[in-house]
């Protein structure tokens, strides 16, 4: 499994997890490591959390992260937090845990950053156990059953899939949708529509 990261990343965690992953480098416009479709990793450290407070762009960062990934995360590293208030701080982490539905990881230095990476990339890789959606005679609940297939949709769990059906009402006008109609949904960035109409046009 291969770890996507920013180009503009300097962390030595990204050497530590070059001895374990194949690392991939590239520009990056959500997220600073990318290590599956579902899972994003916003990397702050304590005074970068605290600037990106001071200039507003913490919550827009947010919420491109939950359009383009099921699972995203905000890691911060260190505990010095010196321009804000600890009020302001506690209201940032209340608001993006309880209002935004983002988990937060506090680590104390890159090296634990580093093994924090490689437990999520160890357990994505071991194999999930497969889902089959059940279209046998007694399930005819067909609402249900288009919902299991736009939920093996990279990228796309049971909200969103409710969020497309809702949107497009039918499984061909889903798979007809181009990828500005596709973002038009709330949930779907630029990247996830990609990996969407990928799928559909791929050739063998």
């Amino acid at each position: 499994m291969d770890i996507i990261y920013d180009d503009r990343e300097k962390t030595k965690a990204i050497e530590i997890l070059k001895q374990k992953f194949k690392m991939e480098r590239q520009r990056l416009e959500v997220a600073d490591f990318i290590i599956s479709t579902d899972i994003g990793i916003e990397r702050k450290r304590a005074g970068d959390f605290e600037q990106s407070i001071i200039d507003g762009r913490l919550f827009s960062q947010v919420e491109r992260l939950k359009e383009e990934f099921e699972k995203p995360l905000i890691v911060i590293i260190g505990n010095d937090f010196e321009r804000i208030t600890s009020k302001a701080l506690s209201g940032a982490f209340i608001s993006l845990i309880v209002d935004h539905n983002i988990p937060i990881v506090f680590l104390n230095n890159e090296e634990e950053f580093a093994e924090f990476i490689s437990r999520i990339v160890e357990r994505e890789g071991k194999p999930a156990r497969e889902r089959k959606t059940n279209f046998s005679r007694k399930n005819k609940d067909l609402k249900l059953q288009q919902l299991n297939v736009i939920e093996a949709l990279p990228g796309v769990g049971p909200m969103l899939a409710r969020n497309l059906l809702q949107k497009f009402r039918t499984i061909k006008n889903l798979f007809n949708a181009d990828e500005k109609q596709l973002r038009e949904v709330e949930g779907v960035g630029k990247i996830k529509a990609k990996k969407i109409k990928d799928l559909f046009l791929k050739e063998d």
